[in-house]
């Protein structure tokens, strides 16, 4: 009777944390990241963001927009490498024909700054910050 006993007092601790185990989980709403994250963009994630802003610069002819793309990607140290291109024949895909569907090299702070002389064209003062910009970064940071 006391095994019985035994048995049944410990079949009813073990019901009684399997039952209590859900309640006692993290809670998993909410995002997996903090919204609030801290740290600085790298060159990548500037230069990224100068050519999203020219894009906009570019669809509303803005000359502010397309100056400071340009002073973003005038601020990054970055240069151009050149690099063998090396393609694998992918199996059940007929290969791209030379040329087709080339991405287009990003814009650079000198294609920048003339589209905001173009976009600022009349404006005197606008025109005297954009030759301002222009010289201090071809003087360097």
């Amino acid at each position: 009777m006391i095994e019985a006993t035994r048995y049944s007092l410990l079949a009813l601790m073990l019901g009684g944390a399997i039952a209590a185990a859900p309640a006692a989980a993290e809670d998993k709403t909410g995002a997996n990241v903090e919204a609030t994250a801290e740290g600085e963009q790298g060159a990548v994630a500037r230069a990224a963001m100068a050519q999203e802003l020219y894009e906009y610069a570019l669809e509303t002819e803005n000359a502010l927009s397309a100056l400071t793309a340009a002073q973003i990607m005038m601020s990054l140290d970055m240069e151009e490498t050149e690099r063998e291109k090396e393609t694998k024949d992918i199996e059940g895909m007929e290969a791209p024909e030379e040329g087709a569907d080339a991405a287009e090299a990003p814009a650079d702070a000198e294609d920048m700054l003339a589209s905001a002389r173009d976009f600022a064209a009349g404006d005197p003062a606008l025109m005297g910050v954009i030759e301002d910009i222009a010289a201090a970064g071809s003087r360097g940071r």
